[in-house]
């Protein structure tokens, strides 16, 4: 996780990488955290922005 910030490799969002960092060890031990507001924000406009450069590319 670059920069600890919690959007995951390339800032693409959580679980979306390898599953080596801290932040994946309460998904394999089952505990899974619910996102607050804010972190759900920012994954989604992650998503969203890797979404239109997908669209971008396939456009050109």
């Amino acid at each position: 996780m670059p920069r600890f910030d919690r959007t995951g490799p390339n800032g693409r969002g959580p679980m979306t990488g390898r599953g080596l960092g801290s932040c994946a060890r309460s998904f394999r031990n089952g505990f899974r955290r619910a996102l607050t507001k804010e972190e759900e924000k920012a994954q989604l406009k992650a998503e969203r922005e890797e979404i239109n450069k997908r669209l971008k590319e396939l456009e050109d």
